[in-house]
């Protein structure tokens, strides 16, 4: 293993405006991902994942506005000329988003549209970016991939579709991919599949993944690490089996008890976390989880807690975690 990250993000903010106030998406956030190693970042809808990813990719909308840093490969992003940047991200990191459907383009080959990044990127000719496009057709599990090559979108299955959007995402070799709820819009048998080609892909090329879910039964057997966030920050960090195996932030646990599991009795209630998500452009004083958290005390309404070390790699943002008394 590299004794420097592959990827490091230190204390990063995205703020967006919002009917005339501004929304703080991203929330000094600071993480590092390993090559060959796998980081799953979990959380309700709206708590910053996809945004978080969007950052590291160099995706934001126009009017966003970024601080903090983030290092690939030991270079600062930041310190880039923003063609530079470009470059090194097409190249160095590959994206697959939640919804394949929305990411193709609907009147182009598929097989095309899996060419012209290394033609763009690489430099291929026509006839070598085709070819290495029929390899990359194969290689995610794409059965007759000369005839699928000139098939659009609206003629292959939603699992099919997701197969071509890792291949484009795979195209250049990039070191690092983030994918970005990977099968929220498939059936569970293709969740499966697509779940163990992108781990199967990863031990191929040892590449590093940065892999959202709201789901935490999902990243249990695939993630080396897991990061919690919650509106907009990270409140929880640790190896997944560590993660697991004692949850120290309620949200963590909220977020695992309301994921449906085999042995639930029949017709029972599926459980909720209560309350909502608070307003981003109007953070509370305290703990943003507090008014929904069934532990929170005075202090968790007028303190906010900072990640502190838990032990065994373990990081937690609570003034009471659980299976621990109150924090001095």
């Amino acid at each position: 293993m590299d004794a420097q990250p592959l990827l490091v993000v230190d204390k990063l903010c995205v703020e967006l405006p919002h009917d005339g106030r501004s929304v703080r998406a991203v929330n000094g956030v600071s993480l590092a991902v390993e090559r060959g190693r796998t980081l799953a970042i979990v959380g309700e809808s709206g708590c910053g994942k996809s945004m978080l990813c969007r950052a590291i990719k160099g995706l934001l909308p126009g009017r966003a506005r970024l601080a903090g840093r983030i290092v690939f490969g030991g270079q600062d992003l930041g310190a880039l000329a923003p063609r530079e940047r470009r470059t090194l991200l097409g190249r160095q990191v590959g994206i697959v988003l939640q919804d394949p459907l929305s990411s193709l383009n609907p009147v182009m080959k598929v097989g095309w549209q899996i060419a012209e990044p290394l033609q763009q990127q690489l430099g291929l000719s026509r006839a070598a970016a085709k070819a290495r496009a029929l390899e990359l057709l194969t290689a995610v599990g794409i059965a007759q991939a000369a005839a699928r090559f000139d098939s659009y979108p609206h003629q292959l299955s939603g699992g099919m579709r997701q197969r071509i959007v890792i291949a484009i995402a795979l195209a250049c070799e990039p070191p690092l991919l983030i994918a970005d709820e990977p099968t929220t819009a498939l059936d569970v048998t293709v969740q499966a599949e697509i779940l163990g080609l992108l781990a199967r892909l990863q031990r191929e090329r040892n590449m590093a993944m940065i892999l959202v879910s709201h789901n935490l039964g999902v990243v249990a057997g695939l993630a080396h690490e897991t990061a919690v966030m919650y509106a907009g920050r990270i409140v929880e960090q640790a190896p997944t089996a560590e993660l697991f195996r004692r949850m120290r932030m309620p949200y963590t646990q909220a977020l695992f008890d309301a994921n449906p599991r085999l042995d639930d009795p029949a017709r029972e209630m599926l459980k909720a976390i209560g309350g909502q998500p608070p307003d981003l452009a109007a953070l509370p004083a305290g703990c943003s989880f507090a008014p929904r958290c069934p532990r929170a005390e005075a202090r968790c309404r007028q303190e906010l807690p900072l990640l502190r070390d838990e032990g065994s790699e373990h990081r937690c943002a609570c003034w009471f975690p659980l299976h621990r008394e109150a924090v001095a």
